[in-house]
């Protein structure tokens, strides 16, 4: 029954471990999907504004504009997802230097709009047009170690949960396989201790049959008897019990034979019916 209750709990343990690993994989999993749309959010925020920056450059018409200013909340948005979801510290710098790099590039190319609108008919600066090209480059090296940095930190966090969901399994085995060992072996050895005691009861009880089959008279059973009950219930007997009786020699009569159990045929009759049964 301990063996039993002992597996079911083990099972229990074990299911109760690999539920709360999974849990922890699939919050690493959620913070790190997380992550990996906001970096594409905010790249996709600034291609959105680089495209409203040209079409506006090319056809000086404000619909065409629209795009810019889409692209800047998306990229608002997922600026703020993505501190949020950021842990360490190195991945917060990295957030901090994508919205640094894309600041100072939204700020060029508002100054270009502005001056677009002011003179219709101006055409593009192109020195102004390579400074900015140079800073989005830089924000999308930017972006693009931020998303490395998820993804490998998302790699290490799988291969630390794996490595945790096997340690725990190993640990609480190794604790039920040890403790249900112990439970075994102590009812294996009161088994065992109940098998020789019961051997050691059967062997006397056959010397005892033996013993009484040679007996020469009446008295030598009586006393075999005695001595039997004597060993087989310790404390019980012994000298304590009848002290002057077995003090006394035995008294006899004139053909030699103990005249006490002369006079007590019936104590030796009962003896008989003792032992048949």
């Amino acid at each position: 029954m301990r063996a039993r209750l002992l597996l079911v709990a083990a099972v229990g343990v074990i299911a109760l471990a690999v539920w709360g690993v999974s849990q922890l994989q699939r919050t690493s999993a959620e913070r790190s999907f997380t992550q990996t749309r906001a970096a594409e959010g905010m790249l996709t925020g600034m291609l959105d504004q680089e495209t409203g920056l040209r079409g506006f450059a090319l056809t000086r018409r404000e619909d065409f504009i629209e795009p810019f200013a889409r692209g800047t909340g998306a990229f608002a948005r997922a600026a703020a997802t993505a501190r949020r979801s950021a842990g360490e510290s190195r991945r917060r710098e990295l957030v901090a230097r994508q919205v640094g790099i894309a600041t100072r590039w939204h700020r060029l190319a508002d100054q270009e709009i502005v001056l677009l609108r002011r003179r219709r008919t101006r055409p593009l600066d192109p020195m102004q047009a390579v400074v900015r090209k140079r800073v989005f480059d830089q924000f999308r090296l930017a972006n693009a170690a931020f998303q490395a940095n998820v993804a490998k930190a998302r790699e290490r966090q799988i291969s630390r949960s794996g490595f945790v969901s096997v340690a725990v399994i190993l640990l609480v085995s190794f604790l039920f396989g040890g403790v249900g060992y112990v439970i075994i072996d102590r009812d294996a050895n009161r088994r065992r201790r109940r098998q020789e005691v019961d051997r050691e009861y059967r062997r006397t009880q056959a010397e005892f049959g033996e013993t009484m089959q040679i007996m020469r008279d009446e008295g030598e059973a009586h006393a075999l008897v005695k001595r039997h009950l004597e060993r087989a219930i310790p404390g019980v007997g012994g000298d304590r019990a009848q002290p002057q009786q077995l003090r006394q020699p035995p008294r006899t009569d004139h053909t030699g034979r103990d005249r006490r159990h002369a006079r007590d045929p019936p104590a030796c009759g009962h003896s008989r019916e003792l032992l048949r049964s």
